[in-house]
């Protein structure tokens, strides 16, 4: 009662400042909860649409057992329903929506449990719901050898998914830097981007060609030219594993991501040009090895259009990613002193927004 009372307080408030002229103040706070409230539904409603090996789309509920109990797990919960019932349709939707409600749940109704904060309880309990549901629905069918492969692996990828989601969504809700990501975070994130792409490579922008593996390759493309060999490759294989996912399962989308990856990593720091043309070139080999096998060209229409976009990204952004992208050995003994005292800096505020909000 009296946090409805307050609410309608700052509303009756808000509406004599605007019929009065006076300056309608925002709350900072406010705004940023209202920006995480935001990308919570966002990435659910997207995570929801990637599926692996055509029927399994584990993702949007792993989002919401990652996302808690709170309003950025409400606004998780409605993304994920909103996505499955109209990207997956309501047969295929209403099992993860219903899987996504009962991990929502749980975590509302037990939400002052010490267990269920630690990091990975949330995501083991998405699994075990996924697996519950998922098991109703596939009795009904049948249990072939492969069903229950596809199956366990779902639960694995439920699991992981959760936990990657979670390493990434509660630092940002708490307010603190990314800037230098530790490597579990680094995995996260590439994980997110993965699954992200997932989503979008089943949206078409002219016959075959896919806007997720055209982002896939900018991504690629932008990894390898700033962190070089390793960071090329290893996104590079991770981007085309997900995109094999999301087809047909079969790795042809690891082999010519993650070697065009490689490729263009040897010409780290220099033009950028020339990492597009090499990523080209080696993409435009994988495609004739695999004439026979799987590729089709549009491939090397997507590895065209990729090329374009990371070849028309600002290169701020770029130089920062390849600060994320940089292991410390590498980095000076100034940049280590400043991130140091960011980070302590950032715990100072950390601590005064938390007294502000108690």
């Amino acid at each position: 009662m009296q946090a409805k009372e307050t609410v309608q307080a700052r509303w009756n408030r808000l509406r004599r400042q605007r019929g009065t002229g006076e300056k309608v103040s925002v709350d900072a706070t406010a705004l940023l909860r209202f920006a995480d409230t935001a990308i919570h539904f966002l990435l659910a409603a997207v995570l929801a649409g990637a599926s692996v090996f055509g029927d399994y789309a584990p993702f949007g509920v792993a989002l919401v057992g990652a996302a808690g109990s709170g309003v950025c797990g409400a606004a998780a919960l409605v993304g994920a329903c909103f996505g499955y019932m109209v990207l997956l349709g309501f047969a295929d939707g209403l099992r993860y929506a219903a899987a996504a409600i009962l991990t929502f749940a749980v975590s509302f109704a037990f939400y002052d449990m010490k267990l269920l904060r630690r990091p990975w309880a949330m995501p083991l309990i998405a699994g075990l719901i996924n697996g519950c549901t998922g098991f109703i629905y596939l009795s009904e069918g049948g249990w072939r050898t492969v069903d229950v492969i596809y199956f366990l692996t779902e639960l694995a990828l439920t699991v992981a998914a959760g936990w990657c989601y979670r390493q990434l969504l509660v630092p940002m809700r708490a307010g603190r830097g990314v800037e230098l990501l530790s490597p579990g975070r680094r995995a996260s994130l590439t994980v997110l981007l993965c699954t992200v792409l997932m989503s979008l490579s089943a949206l078409y922008l002219v016959r075959d060609i896919s806007l997720g593996r055209a982002l896939a390759v900018a991504a690629v493309l932008a990894a390898a030219w700033q962190g070089g060999i390793a960071a090329g490759a290893v996104l590079g294989m991770a981007a085309g594993l997900s995109m094999d996912l999301a087809a047909n399962g079969i790795p042809l989308y690891a082999m010519a991501f993650g070697l065009s990856g490689l490729a263009a990593g040897a010409f780290r720091g220099n033009r950028r040009l020339r990492a597009a043309g090499t990523y080209l070139l080696a993409n435009g080999g994988a495609v004739l090895w695999t004439w026979d096998r799987g590729l089709s060209l549009a491939v090397l229409y997507e590895a065209l259009l990729g090329a374009a976009i990371f070849l028309l990204l600002p290169e701020c952004p770029l130089r920062r990613l390849g600060t994320w992208l940089a292991p410390e050995g590498n980095v000076s003994a100034d940049q280590r002193a400043q991130a140091r005292v960011k980070q302590r800096l950032e715990e100072t505020a950390q601590a005064f927004r938390t007294l502000y909000d108690t």
